[in-house]
């Protein structure tokens, strides 16, 4: 039986920023940005700013 070819993924270099600050009552406020719906990739999840790094990084 012949199995199908298994796509060879390869790591990105990537970074994340996790803002996080404290508010009068309290608690914490946590920053984080909304993919845009007309994304392939996880439509209008929330996510961390952040992403690939570039050469100039």
């Amino acid at each position: 039986m012949n199995e199908p070819r298994r796509r060879v993924l390869r790591p990105r270099d990537a970074a994340s920023l996790l803002l996080v600050r404290a508010v009068p009552d309290g608690t914490f406020e946590v920053l984080m940005g909304r993919r845009h719906h007309g994304h392939v990739f996880m439509p209008g999840a929330w996510v961390f700013p952040g992403g690939r790094v570039e050469p100039g990084d």
